[in-house]
């Protein structure tokens, strides 16, 4: 099972390498939140609970600055552009957030 979800994971990170130039950049309508632990950053940004932030941090659904983030252990600082889903490429989508 881990190799297939590595697999997975590759292929995602491949077509957000070749896609960055349409990520959507932060402007005066992005939300901003208050620096916390990865888990409870993402699960703010993406409205869900720890436990679903989890699943799409370890999922590869999550980015940081534009790099894919993986790991649950991130330190989010302030500055930081966090995406999940549909907010890596819809303007103003409320799954995109400034960490402050």
């Amino acid at each position: 099972m881990g190799k297939h979800k590595d697999l997975i994971n590759a292929v995602k990170k491949d077509s957000f390498d070749k896609n960055k130039k349409l990520l959507v950049q932060p402007n005066e309508k992005t939300m901003k939140i208050a620096v916390a632990d990865f888990i409870t950053f993402v699960s703010k940004v993406y409205k869900s609970t720890s436990a679903q932030a989890m699943n799409a941090i370890t999922n590869g659904d999550v980015s940081v600055n534009g790099e894919i983030v993986s790991v649950t252990t991130y330190i989010v600082k302030a500055g930081d552009v966090v995406r999940v889903d549909i907010g890596h490429y819809l303007r103003n989508s409320g799954y995109m957030a400034v960490a402050e």
